[in-house]
């Protein structure tokens, strides 16, 4: 069997190709503009593929790459890897070349350093084979198209006379320059988040796949919206940062803009975190549950080092932490004289992320119960693999 090797800068334009076919993108039109820093030169090295010797020449197989970035948990910091573009030509299928790219990707992220894998696909069942699980929680707002009139009566309904008059004043302008100075600041607001720095965001918000909505005031950008980014989320408020009310107006003008109907995305945010979630709860929109993607530990190490952080943030005993990785693959974990629980892989992943409480998925003491469901889920969140 042919074995992956790292794209090289003269082939990229090759995997591209192949890629943006099998996402069954249109003619002319590329996946790199959606997904600018994942198919970049820069990260060329951390693409894999697999090429057939065809007698006249090389044809690309299969194909499946990485990106690595530091995510925020709140006030931990957790290096991570997402896996995309995973894709075998109709006539080498079945040849075991899907799971030998991938095994090269994870092999990638832990040459990185990464304590943990995401990826985002449909295929459940195949994916569990290397050991990611669904975890997390990503809310889907529905808002229909001729919502105008119920986001104003909301409006009305919480908040007071001086902030309905400075939502008057808000101004939402289309277009990605004009979150270029400021955007980055709003963004990194949020508790959930990939690190960026001001260049990886200017190609984002910049990338041709997406529309960038800003709210104003006064001169001052209070919030912005990407919409619409790539063919997966045609139709997706699918990425925001900044005020309430500044998203509030972004919302209501694309109300006014589309014909269809809108959904918001948002990661498991507190009220607190994001006051425009529970607005648009609140008003009656359809709210419904959804895991957030599929993730698999890397390094469990490091991540018992997370989790201990934790216990000491909350001035708990991390002493009474019993959180082992076991030599046959499963796991074990209890609290203080609590009975250890033993586990598999994806209830250890589930236990740890969610989206349910702990004492919710197993039946545990009362002191332990208390304990663990303090320390998890841990909350993940990426907002896609090259989020805008």
């Amino acid at each position: 069997m042919e074995k992956p090797v790292r794209v090289g800068k003269e082939e990229l334009i090759q995997v591209i190709d192949l890629v943006s076919k099998a996402f069954k993108y249109p003619d002319g039109e590329k996946i790199s503009r959606d997904f600018p820093l994942f198919f970049s030169e820069k990260n060329a090295e951390h693409l894999y593929a697999i090429f057939e010797d065809t007698g006249t020449g090389r044809e690309l197989a299969s194909h499946a790459g990485t990106i690595q970035s530091n995510l925020f948990s709140e006030s931990d910091s957790i290096r991570v890897g997402g896996i995309g573009g995973v894709t075998t030509v109709d006539e080498y299928q079945g040849k075991g070349y899907a799971k030998s790219v991938i095994e090269s990707c994870l092999d990638d992220l832990k040459q990185g350093g990464c304590d943990l894998a995401f990826l985002w696909s449909g295929e459940h069942d195949f994916f569990r084979k290397f050991g990611f699980e669904l975890v997390g929680a990503q809310w889907s707002i529905a808002v229909p198209p001729d919502s105008g009139s119920k986001i104003e009566a909301e409006l009305q309904k919480q908040f007071a006379e001086n902030e309905q008059a400075d939502f008057g004043k808000i101004e939402v302008l289309e277009g990605a320059r004009h979150v270029y100075e400021e955007g980055l600041k709003l963004y990194t607001s949020h508790s959930l988040r990939l690190e960026r720095d001001e260049a990886e965001f200017k190609a984002l918000v910049s990338s041709g796949g997406c529309r960038v909505l800003s709210a104003h005031l006064k001169g001052e950008l209070i919030a912005y919206g990407v919409f619409g980014k790539g063919i997966d989320l045609s139709g997706h408020l699918h990425e925001w940062a900044g005020s309430e009310l500044g998203l509030i107006a972004i919302l209501k003008s694309l109300t006014d803009l589309e014909t269809d109907p809108i959904t918001v995305l948002a990661p498991q945010f507190t009220p607190r975190e994001a006051p425009f979630i529970y607005f648009l709860e609140g008003a009656g929109f359809d709210c419904s549950l959804g895991y957030m993607s599929m993730v698999k530990v890397l390094d469990f190490n490091k991540l018992r080092q997370v989790v201990v952080k934790r216990i000491n943030r909350l001035a708990m005993k991390s002493s009474f932490l019993r959180m082992e990785e076991m030599e046959d693959g499963t796991y074990t974990l209890g609290w203080a004289t609590g009975p250890g629980i033993s586990m598999t892989e994806s209830e250890f992943l589930q236990f740890i992320f969610g989206p349910r409480l702990p004492s919710e998925q197993v039946a545990l003491p009362a002191d332990s119960a208390a304990a663990l469901d303090a320390l998890f889920p841990i909350r993940l969140w990426w907002w896609g693999l090259d989020s805008v």
